[in-house]
């Protein structure tokens, strides 16, 4: 498992909202929701997401995604392995970790990392797949592209909780049809411990009560694909 990351599933939310500029303007507000928090300066720069499976989406209707991640202000991308599966894990698995990654060279080709996929498939799904997964994963292709422009800011409270609020502007492209799908997302990550779960849903909570017209989305951008594209 050589240079493999292993951590879990984010904690956060994906709100879709109506206007960048006028919502980014309304969510930092110091008069609103973050008025007992401290706002770190903007980060800019960009993204872009590529999806992998085979023809049929094997992967995917096992509870698993695979991507390439490429940065723009980073000197190398890496790809993720997410056990992301709408069936709950048994209890004695649940405290295993969901997410593997690996840094990946931005000249290097998919084809390169196939057994380190195969490799962290097998870690997130102990029982198998009843198929050879080394074998498998050399049939996956490009299925989803998304590309995303983001401005971002870290926002802390006093009690510890730490947020990530991401403004981005999202292109969803299926391979297999070319269809395009355009949405502003206000992507909104948990950047503290376990234990803050219940504040981070509850900041949510407030975030919703406050701007009522922001609609909440899957919490995948490959869910948000399937959805709006008919993956």
């Amino acid at each position: 498992m050589e240079e493999m990351v292993r951590r879990s599933n984010y904690t956060g939310a994906k709100l879709l909202i109506t206007n960048l500029k006028t919502d980014k303007k309304n969510v930092l507000s110091p008069e609103g929701i973050l008025r007992t928090f401290d706002v770190s300066s903007k980060r800019i720069d960009a993204v872009k997401k590529v999806y992998y499976d085979t023809p049929d989406f094997f992967f995917r209707k096992n509870g698993i995604n695979i991507s390439t991640n490429h940065y723009s202000e980073k000197n190398k991308d890496d790809i993720t392995v997410r056990y992301d599966s709408s069936v709950s894990r048994i209890e004695f698995l649940s405290n295993l970790p969901d997410t593997y990654t690996k840094k990946l060279n931005k000249t290097d080709s998919i084809s390169k990392h196939y057994n380190y996929m195969a490799t962290a498939i097998l870690e997130l799904v102990p029982k198998g797949l009843t198929v050879d997964a080394f074998e498998v994963i050399q049939t996956i292709k490009p299925m989803l592209i998304v590309t995303k422009k983001r401005e971002r800011y870290r926002v802390v409270h006093n009690d510890g909780l730490k947020v990530v609020l991401s403004f981005e502007l999202n292109t969803y492209k299926s391979m297999k049809t070319g269809a395009k799908h355009v949405m502003p997302i206000l992507d909104i990550r948990m950047d503290s411990p376990d234990k803050f779960k219940d504040a981070f849903k509850e900041f949510v909570k407030r975030l919703n009560v406050q701007e009522t017209n922001f609609i909440k989305q899957k919490h995948s951008d490959l869910f948000i694909g399937q959805e709006y594209l008919e993956l």
